[in-house]
């Protein structure tokens, strides 16, 4: 019985390290938006949480950050000087997708007017 239990732990000892390693080495793809970033972010994270891995949003948000793209360097910027002492995951999805959208529409508007000239 001892060996089982010993397997196990081993097992959850290497999915833990397997899983710690995933979230750190998770990076922003080329032609990912927001919403894939994050939600293969969360995934990453329910599997930390199954695994009674907890991690505070502080991290999760300092990851974010650190991995935007470089055309995010000025929502990085402003978002590090405005800051808040209790900012959520989800205040920080919805700017970054306001900006994603900004940034789509002024690229539009570019098109746009490329082709009226």
């Amino acid at each position: 019985m001892n060996c089982i239990v010993r397997i196990k732990e081993q097992a959850t000892v290497s999915s833990k390290l397997l899983v710690s390693s995933e979230f750190h080495a998770y990076k922003w793809k080329p032609g990912m938006n927001v919403t894939l970033f994050i939600a293969g972010l969360n995934a990453i994270v329910s599997k930390m949480q199954s695994l009674q891995i907890e991690l505070d949003d502080e991290i999760i948000i300092g990851t974010v950050i650190q991995c935007l793209p470089s055309h995010c360097d000025s929502f990085r910027q402003s978002w590090r000087l405005s800051a808040r002492k209790a900012v959520t995951i989800s205040h920080l999805t919805s700017q970054l997708r306001a900006c994603e959208s900004d940034q789509l529409c002024r690229s539009m508007q570019a098109v746009s007017i490329g082709e009226a000239l």
